[in-house]
């Protein structure tokens, strides 16, 4: 079994694999999306999930896969269950994905956020969308400013 720190690395980089089964029209759409492309994208994480499985990942891939877009209050999907009935990694991978998700350059749909501006982001949404206690983990991180982060999150 992989350490905890490996185990975390290689979950966050399978997280979102269910996209595979997205068409890059729907993921690269400067539009809003109608309901069948919505749905096709909720759908993401538990077909990664099922990919996972399929590919002999152990439970908490899978698990991390299927709950990364769960929030912390419920209302996430695809099972709008509250984010407490999920592994803290699959929490965990949930704000790392959100916080990359709001600084990424390239999404069609809206412009990138400055570094501070998702900072601000996810302070406001601990405890409401994220959970609270990986999100000042995350935010502990990068504050830190060590040099891997500040290439990801640019000034």
């Amino acid at each position: 079994m992989l350490g905890d720190a490996a185990t975390a690395l290689v979950a966050g980089l399978l997280h979102d694999v269910g996209k595979l089964h997205v068409p890059a029209a729907t993921l690269d759409s400067p539009a809003g999306l109608d309901h069948a492309a919505r749905a096709l994208i909720r759908a993401h994480p538990e077909e990664g999930a099922v990919i996972l499985a399929e590919a002999g990942f152990g439970a908490i891939f899978i698990d991390v896969a299927r709950g990364h877009h769960e929030r912390w209050g419920g209302g996430g999907y695809p099972g709008g269950r509250p984010a407490t009935a999920q592994p803290p990694l699959a929490r965990a991978v949930a704000v790392a994905d959100a916080l990359v998700a709001m600084v990424e350059p390239g999404r069609t749909y809206r412009a990138p956020l400055a570094r501070e501006a998702a900072l601000a982001e996810l302070r406001a949404c601990a405890g409401i969308h994220f959970d609270p206690e990986a999100t000042a983990i995350l935010l502990a991180a990068v504050t830190r400013r060590s040099p891997p982060l500040e290439t990801l999150l640019g000034p």
